[in-house]
């Protein structure tokens, strides 16, 4: 009898998940997901790969009825070094064919998945929003120009104060400033006679 031995691997599994801190709302966070690589794990830079999640099945009573595994979403590898890789996301699967998660998006223990992975040499996702976002902001300025102007000027209201005689035709120049009142107590009756 011949017995012959199988080496088990050790499957890659994300052990680590960081982010940066964005210094601005139109900034999106960076998560950087750390991987384990097992021995001969296969990954390099550019790889996208699957990331799965192995879900337990439990009935009424918590007694274990099975588990499987389902598909969260892709990731591309950036960086490999030793037995760490690092990767990104790289796309979320929608769960309309896909059985729910109670925890959305890729974490901590999630497993790698090498069957269907591929090379991806497009540009990173984020050189791509900002042009989005710089081709967008002139539409935005021509609208808000547009909304700030009335559509009929007759419904413009005229916001100048009313003039202090409605019947006085209004000219251009300043009006003359008119003498201050004489008071009679001021003038001395000496004066007067002396004049004369």
């Amino acid at each position: 009898m011949i017995v012959v031995s199988k080496k088990v691997l050790a499957a890659s599994e994300i052990v680590d998940v960081r982010r940066n801190i964005t210094l601005s709302d139109d900034e999106t966070p960076t998560k950087d997901f750390y991987i384990k690589v097992s021995d001969g794990g296969g990954l390099k830079k550019n790889l996208v790969v699957k990331a799965t999640r192995k879900i337990n099945i439990k009935d009424a009573s918590q007694k274990p009825v099975g588990d499987f595994n389902t598909v969260v979403g892709l990731v591309k590898i950036i960086h490999v070094e030793g037995l760490i890789a690092i990767a990104r996301e790289f796309k979320l699967l929608p769960r309309t064919d896909q059985p729910m998660l109670e925890q959305i998006g890729i974490m901590t223990g999630d497993q790698i998945d090498l069957s269907d992975s591929f090379i991806d040499t497009s540009k990173p996702i984020e050189a791509k929003k900002k042009v989005a976002v710089s081709e967008s902001v002139p539409e935005l300025k021509s609208d808000n120009k547009a909304e700030n102007k009335p559509e009929n000027k007759l419904e413009s209201k005229d916001t100048r104060e009313p003039a202090a005689n409605p019947t006085a035709p209004q000219s251009a120049a300043p009006p003359e400033p008119t003498p201050a009142p004489v008071d009679s107590k001021s003038i001395k009756p000496d004066s007067i006679s002396k004049d004369i």
